[in-house]
């Protein structure tokens, strides 16, 4: 079995629009992430060991992950419909709380909502040859 943790083109994206979203002013580097899923690391990161980040695209992950020999089991959005606006979701009962968490459990297999998600989780098994 494999549970693989995938970041999409988009958290990036996600992020900055969070938590900077006046650096969008270089949108170039956010067209680069969009294009080709590379970011590329700054001169000073690479020097501390770090590499250019890539990012899939949501509809890569299963044919990646199936070139390599796996099956595909499950596919699934991470975050969901309710990222980035869960706040009054935390406040809810537990009941209430619970029933929200499988909603977006149940969406998060919607390939429709992959596009907007940071992560997708990937299941699979090795197939035997």
């Amino acid at each position: 079995m494999i549970f693989a943790a995938i970041i999409t083109r988009y958290a990036p994206l996600r992020w900055v629009v969070k938590n900077a979203p006046d650096s969008y002013q270089h949108h170039e580097a956010a067209e680069q992430i969009l294009n080709t899923g590379i970011q590329r690391a700054r001169p000073d990161a690479i020097r501390f060991g770090k590499t250019n980040p890539n990012f899939a695209h949501p509809t890569e992950v299963r044919s990646l992950m199936e070139s390599e020999g796996f099956k595909t089991l499950d596919l699934i959005a991470c975050e969901g419909v309710v990222s980035l606006i869960e706040e009054k979701i935390n406040e809810l009962s537990v009941e209430l709380w619970e029933a929200w968490v499988e909603l977006n459990y149940r969406l998060g297999r919607d390939p429709s909502i992959h596009g907007a998600a940071e992560h997708v989780l990937y299941a699979g098994r090795k197939v035997q040859r």
